[in-house]
């Protein structure tokens, strides 16, 4: 079975062979260097006794003549020290003759020898041995400083890797403990501390506070001027964040543009909400980033500890409820958390469980209010406005359910429903002979938004074969402030398969009139606020005048819709509004009802004589499901 090293295993292995190398080099070179030095320096002090030998020999021959030789005389007399060894003569017949010695250690020896000679004539042979004790000591010493050297540098390429890991795992464990961008603790130490805190905070009988805040149209701040202006935003808020608690309390973000700040040993809510303000006064304090000036704030909600939970769970949870209602209340402020917020939280998760019920049982219908040509006195077109049929609560209106539907995201099923529907409506009515009408649709901004829309609007109108110029699309002026290159890139492509788009609520938020020219809109839809003002208010009068004459000059339709009285159709026509729509002439009706009220009032208009305006409109007496419209003629 064939084993492959791992990078780990296989760099070891190489830092040990190296290891080795360094370990056993040095004591190499000084015992094969002291064994040649040894034994050169053990040949000259052979030859040098063996001539001191010589020179006794050839001055005391009866020395030699009775085999007897002072060698240690001779040696005492060369050196006083002379360094422990055997020295011994031998004849030629290798007898020993004299010897002087002293114990060797060691199983090694060096050994040399050298001729002595008696009148010319070599006579006997002097051997010195010496042991290696000494040089195999040094070797020892040094191999023994090498190997520490050598596993000291392998201990080295071994744990330098783990203290690579080691610093690598504190990097980690601060990525995974602080938020990448902000430097803020995370969700994850988030959690960790506050139940730490908590627990505390029980034993001493404390209390802890929660704030959690998230910052209001931080999206629109992304989306218009980019994420790193959106990012810079986020650093900047978690620095005033910082600046504005003790060092003691827990500041982190939980993600996107969430933020939450827990507060120890707190008094009550006086203290708590001394430390809110202070913190949304800072986030209401302008922010200049990248040489812009942006202004944001953050909407606030708080809960305390032990009234109002006390798990971090149900503290998160109120706390956040707080803050829905604090976003309710108005932008850049703050709430705590009361018992009501629970209920109505309860009733609004209810309602979206019901909502999601309600899409799989087909409960939703529409009705359609007309839209009236003020010129011809015809109906024009219709609005489709989505009801809920409710089983038990019966007919109920959008503005009970509509909110719940964009906050739970169920706005994008119900409006894929709410554009299908309408336009299967359409086709009925063409097929039973109905012309000349055309269906306004709402769609959400996050319908308008999506990446399948286009392809959506183009399946359904091909999937009920209608012309696409009988299709109107409604969205808000907010639409358009979001990502407004986005938007007029997709109403383009809209409007090149031929479909209508009108603005809704014109005039009640952004000042739109300067993208007038570059939106390709079909048509703009005054807004009822506006309706209601038009008679008694001249500001709003001067608005709607500009506004149609404007959009006349831009070649743009204008509905007003919210007409409920004789006296706001008197001015409409006087300003020149040339479609109408409201409770004036009729509620939003059901199918058969709207179809009624279509023929019935072809067959009672009467136009003016000359045709060229519209003759005054009083409202006769009204059915259960229609109202009638005449235009008598004045002279």
């Amino acid at each position: 079975m064939k084993t492959t090293l791992s990078t780990e295993q296989l760099t070891l292995l190489l830092a040990a062979i190296l290891s080795l190398c360094l370990a056993l080099m040095p004591p190499l070179v000084i015992y094969v260097g002291g064994v040649k030095s040894e034994r050169a320096n053990l040949a000259v002090e052979a030859q040098i006794h063996a001539q001191s030998i010589t020179e006794l020999v050839n001055r005391n021959p009866e020395l030699w003549q009775t085999m007897t030789v002072g060698l240690e005389q001779i040696l005492r007399s060369r050196a006083g020290d002379d360094t422990p060894e055997i020295r011994a003569v031998h004849n030629l017949s290798g007898e020993e003759v004299a010897q002087y010695a002293d114990p060797l250690d060691g199983p090694f020896y060096f050994t040399a020898s050298d001729k002595i000679y008696d009148a010319g004539q070599v006579v006997a042979q002097l051997t010195i041995t010496r042991s290696q004790v000494p040089l195999l000591l040094d070797t020892l010493m040094v191999g023994t400083i090498s190997l520490l050297l050598a596993l000291g540098f392998f201990l080295f390429l071994k744990f330098k890797p783990l203290a690579d890991l080691r610093k690598s795992q504190e990097e980690l464990e601060s990525l995974a403990m602080n938020d990448v961008l902000t430097g803020l603790l995370n969700r994850f130490a988030f959690h960790h501390r506050s139940q730490q805190m908590l627990l505390t905070a029980a034993r001493r009988q404390e209390k802890v506070a929660m704030l959690f805040m998230d910052l209001n149209k931080f999206k629109q701040v992304n989306d218009t001027l980019g994420h790193e202006i959106g990012d810079a935003l986020l650093i900047e808020v978690a620095h005033r964040l910082r600046a504005s608690v003790r060092e003691c309390d827990i500041v982190a973000r939980l993600g996107g543009d969430e933020f939450v700040v827990v507060l120890t040993g707190v008094e009550g809510q006086g203290a708590v909400g001394v430390v809110a303000e202070k913190i949304a006064a800072s986030l209401r304090e302008p922010f200049l980033l990248a040489g812009k000036t942006i202004s944001s704030s953050a909407s606030i909600g708080i809960a305390i500890s032990p009234a109002d939970g006390r798990s971090l769970a149900e503290l998160r949870t109120n706390a956040d409820l707080a803050m829905y209602h604090a976003k309710e209340l108005g932008e850049g402020g703050y709430q705590f958390f009361t018992a009501d917020m629970n209920q109505s939280n309860l009733n609004r998760m209810a309602l979206k469980q019901d909502m999601k019920d309600a899409l799989m049982r087909d409960e939703f219908i529409l009705h359609y209010q007309p839209q009236i040509d003020v010129l011809s006195g015809q109906v024009c077109g219709v609005e489709a406005l989505v009801r809920w049929q409710h089983p038990v609560k019966g007919l109920v209106p959008p503005l009970s359910f509509i909110a719940a539907a964009e906050e739970s995201g169920l706005i994008l099923p119900l409006g894929d429903w709410v554009l299908n529907a309408a336009c299967r409506q359409l086709r009925q009515w063409l097929d039973a002979g109905v012309t000349g009408l055309r269906m306004s649709v709402n769609v959400s901004p996050r319908q308008f938004e999506a990446e399948a829309f286009l392809s959506k609007v183009h399946g359904v109108l091909a999937q009920y074969a209608l012309p696409s110029a009988l299709l109107e699309l409604e969205v808000t002026e907010g639409v358009m402030f979001k990502n407004p290159k986005k938007a007029i890139e997709q109403m383009r492509h809209l409007r090149m398969m031929g479909v209508h788009l009108s603005i809704d609520d014109f005039g009640t938020g952004y000042s739109s009139l300067s993208y007038l020219r570059e939106l390709p809109v079909t048509r703009l839809k005054l807004d009822k606020s506006l309706i209601q003002n038009i008679e008694t208010d001249p500001g709003t009068l001067a608005i709607c005048k500009a506004t149609i004459r404007l959009s006349a000059d831009l070649g743009l339709d204008v509905v007003a819709e919210g007409v409920e009285t004789l006296e706001q159709i008197h001015t409409l026509k006087r300003i020149r509004c040339p479609v109408v729509q409201g409770y004036y002439f009729s509620k939003p009706l059901p199918s058969e009802a709207l179809l009624r009220f279509v023929s019935q009032n072809k067959a009672d208009y009467v136009v003016g004589a000359n045709g060229a305006s519209m003759g005054e409109m009083v409202r006769p007496e009204t059915t259960a499901h229609t109202s009638h419209l005449k235009l008598v003629a004045t002279g």
